[in-house]
């Protein structure tokens, strides 16, 4: 178990950079644990951060998606829109990361799909063909293989392992 306070990438396209999703990892509990206390994702240059209590942040401004709970949200971005659903228990986030045209006049989209219990767990979920890194794995079906450093190393240190996927948001 990795006990890191920071940010850190939980997960990312790792073969175009087009996404992240990045957790903060805070002290909680009295045995010196660390929870996650916020889920941010970026696509295409959109960002929006899930924060404890269902509560959504962009751009400083607060979307309180519990207040409307079984509705869909849509929140507009130039590059990209997001869409947020809360069923009263989870919020989950969806984001179309590629779109392509299967015969004429008929798309397909690829999504990424973020579920925030709205105070301590996050499930990422992209399509099996979307390569990923992060603290979430890689997204190729083999868990064998998931504990990869940011510079492409296998390890079994957790510590090794998660003090390599940890960021800061404020590029320094």
């Amino acid at each position: 178990t990795y006990m890191g306070m920071c940010d850190y990438v939980l997960a990312m396209d790792c073969v175009s950079a087009r996404w992240f999703v990045y957790g903060r990892m805070r002290p909680c509990g009295k045995t010196g644990g660390s929870c996650l206390e916020s889920v941010t994702v970026f696509v295409d240059g959109e960002v929006l951060e899930l924060q404890r209590g269902w509560l959504v942040n962009r751009h400083g401004k607060k979307i309180v998606p519990k207040n409307r709970k079984g509705k869909e949200i849509v929140v507009k971005g130039n590059t990209q829109d997001f869409t947020l659903l809360f069923d009263g228990a989870i919020l989950t986030l969806t984001a179309t990361i590629d779109t392509r045209e299967t015969i004429p006049g008929t798309f397909e989209h690829d999504k990424l799909v973020v579920r925030w219990d709205g105070f301590v767990s996050v499930q990422i979920q992209t399509p099996m063909n979307v390569r990923t890194c992060g603290m979430c794995g890689n997204n190729d079906g083999k868990p064998e293989n998931d504990m990869r450093t940011r510079r492409g190393k296998m390890t079994d240190d957790v510590d090794v392992f998660g003090d390599s996927w940890q960021i800061d948001p404020l590029g320094r």
